[in-house]
């Protein structure tokens, strides 16, 4: 059973994307409440201390830390993000799927720490 703190806003948004179930959550508390745990529980990079977790084997998780340093290569672009991540990918794929997060080719191009 979770604990649940006064001051705590979750937001929830459900939709169908290419015939799959997609599923934002956004969870706004005070600082040291436990965000950045909760989030490396659910991702595996930490074990509980006490009880039990368990996320569906077929979830795909994605997350982008506040500090997008902390977590980026600051000498990549992200284009060649994508292609190490991806190496079968065609560029032009990889081109596409930056424009539908609006991020021209110009700015595919650069280096992050931009």
């Amino acid at each position: 059973m979770a604990t649940i703190r006064r001051n705590v806003h979750i937001f929830l948004e459900i939709s169908i994307l290419n015939s799959k179930l997609a599923l934002l959550l956004v969870y706004l508390v005070q600082n040291g409440a436990g965000k950045s745990t909760m989030i490396k529980l659910i991702m595996g990079k930490e074990e509980p201390v006490d009880g039990n977790l368990s996320v569906n084997k077929s979830a795909n998780i994605g997350f982008f830390a506040q500090h997008h340093s902390d977590t980026l290569e600051l000498d990549e672009t992200p284009l060649s993000l994508l292609q190490n991540l991806f190496p079968e990918s065609k560029l032009q794929d990889i081109y596409h799927k930056l424009g539908q997060f609006n991020l021209a080719k110009e700015c595919a191009n650069q280096r992050n720490s931009r």
